[in-house]
C-alpha cells in the first residue's frame, strides 16, 4: 500500500506522456493525496504513542501547503497576468487583421487579458487531424469543436477561416503547440517575429492560390511604418 501511494505521481507523469500525449504539472495534483497520506502514516510511525505531535506535525505541514497555494494564486498570478496582457507589438499597432491565438490552452487567458478593441478580433483555428499530426494529440481541439455550440468563443475550422482571411495575425506564445508546425510544413509566408510581453506576433499569408493579393498591403508591419493601413473588404471588423 504505501508503495502505491508513493508511485501515484510517477503513474500521473507515464499516462501524460505516452497515453495522453500531453503533461502539465497540474495534472498531477491528485496524484499529490497518496504523497500527503504516505507522509502522516511515516510521522505517525516515527511518533508512535504521542498523537498529539503527530497531528501538530500534520497540521503544520497542512498550513504550510496552504499558505504556497495562497501564494501562487495571488501574488505570482498578478506578477504573471502582468506579462501576459496581450497587446500588439508597435510595428503591428495600425492592422485591422483577425488575431489567431496559437495554442488553445492560451485563448480563454488571452480573451480575458486582451488590450481593449482586440478581444473581438480574436480566434482559435481547430484542426483535430492536423493536431493530431504534428503534436501526437487533440484533446484540446476536439474539445474546442464541442465547445463551441454553448460558448462565446470564434473556435474556427482551420480550412474555412483560411479562405476567408488568407491574412490574419498569429500570436504565438513559445511552447507546446501545433500550428507553427503546420504553417511551416505548408509553406505559409510569415513576417515576424515581432514582440509584444510574452508572444510572438508574425503576419501570415496563407498558402492559398492568389490569396496573398488579397489584403491590402497597408498592414505589412514595413508599410505600416510609411503611412497607415487601408481598411478595405478584407480587413476584419
Amino acid at each position: 500500500m504505501l508503495i502505491a501511494l508513493a508511485a501515484m505521481p510517477f503513474y500521473g507523469f507515464a499516462v501524460g506522456v505516452f497515453v495522453v500525449k500531453m503533461l502539465n504539472p497540474r495534472y498531477l495534483l491528485p496524484t499529490t493525496i497518496g504523497v500527503c497520506a504516505l507522509c502522516a502514516l511515516a510521522l505517525d510511525g516515527l511518533l508512535r504513542g504521542r498523537p498529539a505531535a503527530t497531528s501538530a506535525l500534520v497540521g503544520a505541514c497542512a498550513l504550510a501547503v496552504v499558505a504556497n497555494l495562497t501564494y501562487d494564486l495571488t501574488v505570482r498570478s498578478d506578477r504573471s497576468n502582468a506579462t501576459t496582457v496581450l497587446t500588439l507589438p508597435a510595428e503591428l499597432q495600425l492592422s485591422s487583421l483577425p488575431i489567431v491565438v496559437g495554442q488553445g490552452v492560451r485563448y480563454l487567458p488571452a480573451m480575458h487579458y486582451a488590450a481593449p478593441g482586440l478581444e473581438p478580433r480574436l480566434h482559435y483555428v481547430v484542426d483535430p487531424e492536423a493536431a493530431l499530426a504534428f503534436s501526437g494529440g487533440n484533446v484540446v481541439d476536439r474539445n474546442f469543436v464541442l465547445a463551441r455550440d454553448f460558448l462565446p468563443i470564434r473556435a474556427d475550422d482551420r480550412a474555412r477561416f483560411n479562405d476567408r482571411h488568407p491574412r490574419y495575425l498569429l500570436a504565438w506564445e513559445p511552447g507546446p503547440g501545433w500550428l507553427m508546425t503546420a504553417l511551416k510544413r505548408v509553406g505559409a509566408k510569415m513576417e515576424g517575429p515581432y514582440r509584444a510581453g510574452v508572444y510572438q506576433w508574425y503576419l501570415v499569408s496563407s498558402p492559398v492560390p492568389g490569396a496573398l493579393n488579397a489584403e491590402p498591403r497597408g498592414d505589412s508591419p514595413r508599410d505600416v511604418r510609411t503611412g497607415p493601413a487601408r481598411r478595405t473588404r478584407g480587413g476584419s471588423r
